[in-house]
């Protein structure tokens, strides 16, 4: 396996736009949308919010992942993507964004994602995540689910 190195990266980066669209088209496919509407590039502009990347020995990105301030305690990981056949690379995504989170002060992290997205559902448990009940704009929507880790 790759020895994948992650580092806080800026998002308006090629290499960010790349994997951030690679996961959008990934999203329209499975789901119908494509998540953009629920994140933008500003939201990493908050002091409390960073946007990270994983890179393969040979420096190519294989993944990303964003952390961003919901309240004074509680961060939300949004654009959270691991490329195909990087085994490994979504496990060390989650444990470096949890533990910024936990640098910035947080003491919980949420995550979303669609019922439909059944890797995503397994993966977030694995990881320690429960399920809560959806929050903010995913209110009353059915096709959604929400995890949060106390960190």
């Amino acid at each position: 396996m790759d020895k994948i190195k992650i580092a806080v990266e800026s998002i308006e980066s090629e290499d960010a736009r790349i994997l951030i669209d690679e996961l959008s088209d990934i999203l329209h496919r499975m789901t119908g949308n494509d998540g953009r509407s629920t994140f933008n590039n500003a939201d990493m502009l908050d002091t409390r919010s960073v946007f990270v990347i994983a890179r393969n020995a040979q420096g190519t990105p294989v993944g990303c992942g964003a952390l961003r301030r919901m309240s004074e305690d509680t961060a939300e990981i949004k654009r959270m993507y691991a490329r195909a056949n990087t085994f490994g690379t979504g496990t060390r995504l989650i444990a470096f964004l949890e533990q910024k989170a936990h640098e910035l002060e947080f003491s919980k992290v949420r995550i979303q994602t669609r019922v439909i997205n059944e890797n995503a559902v397994r993966f977030y448990k694995k990881n320690g995540y429960t399920v809560i009940p959806n929050y903010g704009i995913y209110e009353n929507r059915p096709e959604a689910i929400c995890f949060q880790k106390d960190i």
